[in-house]
């Protein structure tokens, strides 16, 4: 298999004959044919059937030319690797991320990362938010995936991703409830104060979910009852399932559940993600795909809001549209 003359076979597969696919690549159609001929008889297999106007690959060829996307696109990564490391490049990226929900978008995202960065190690670190920033500040950390709440950050270099709504979370059975499972798009809207003699579950006073939550109940006017605060959402919403508290999260934990009922929340405050990282950084290729990566993941989600700017804009001319993102 000459490495270099598969484009040869990826060009009459894309322009339908040899004729056009010699022109597209500027050789003859005579060489064309016989290195496809030549190849045939190696193999001693057909990788096309023929007519007069059309090739299309047989089973053979469609094996064979799959291989070769996959060896073409192999050799691709490694020339860029290699051009990477010759311009000094870092070869590990030190991650902060949230326990809950920065840890199970890079769950989702490594494997894609990997994929096209197989040299680029990343080092993931987990916890709250003002802890993070701490790290990175302190050189402990070269990025932070995050949240924030208020003005952006000013002690470091700040790239907001996504904005998302918070929603009220109660049991089915709660009497202001009267309606059933319903996307977030769907939900109907409620009062908080209407929720006055609830009792309360809190995030940890650690994260920023925290502090927007408890913003949300001044604005409000009212103190609410607080049963306790709780390390993460999973365990705030196995609590809230247990019939007598209340809580209020992220849209993103909106899904069909008999037990949970959701609100949308009038004037409802929303979480930004923000990718954080030192002043005066100049973002790698790995962190604009890894930035790309999280847009095409929330991309669809409805309760989503993307934080448009010329960064993220940049992304898409690079690395493509973001279309088909919930297959990330």
């Amino acid at each position: 298999m000459n490495i270099d003359q598969l484009p040869y076979l990826l060009a009459i597969v894309s322009e339908g004959n040899p004729s056009a696919a010699a022109r597209q690549l500027g050789v003859s159609q005579q060489a064309l044919s016989k290195y496809l001929n030549e190849l045939e008889r190696e193999l001693g297999l057909e990788l096309f059937f023929r007519n007069k106007r059309q090739y299309l690959p047989t089973p053979a060829g469609q094996i064979y030319l799959q291989t070769a996307r996959e060896i073409l696109e192999l050799k691709r990564h490694t020339f860029e690797a290699l051009e990477r490391m010759e311009k000094g490049e870092p070869a590990r990226l030190r991650l902060g991320v949230s326990p809950n929900r920065g840890i199970e978008a890079m769950a989702k995202l490594y494997p894609h990362f990997e994929r096209r960065y197989p040299h680029v190690t990343l080092d993931i670190s987990e916890g709250y938010a003002n802890q993070l920033r701490e790290m990175l500040i302190n050189g402990q950390l070269d990025a932070v995936l995050s949240t924030y709440v208020g003005e952006k950050p000013t002690d470091c270099l700040a790239l907001p991703i996504h904005s998302e709504e918070l929603v009220l979370a109660v049991h089915s059975f709660h009497p202001l409830v009267h309606h059933e499972s319903a996307p977030f798009e769907e939900l109907p809207f409620a009062e908080l104060k209407d929720f006055r003699d609830a009792v309360f579950i809190m995030p940890r006073s650690a994260s920023t979910l925290h502090d927007l939550v408890r913003g949300l109940f001044e604005r409000e006017q009212f103190q609410p009852q607080v049963a306790l605060s709780v390390p993460n959402i999973q365990m705030q919403l196995a609590m809230i399932r247990g019939g007598t508290r209340v809580g209020i999260l992220p849209a993103y934990y909106v899904r069909p559940q008999p037990e949970v009922s959701f609100f949308r929340l009038y004037n409802s405050p929303h979480l930004t993600m923000v990718y954080l990282a030192p002043k005066e950084h100049v973002y790698s290729e790995a962190e604009r795909y890894l930035i790309w990566l999280l847009l095409r993941m929330k991309y669809q989600e409805s309760a989503i809001g993307i934080e448009w700017s010329e960064p993220l804009q940049d992304t898409i001319r690079e690395f493509g549209p973001l279309e088909g993102g919930t297959s990330v």
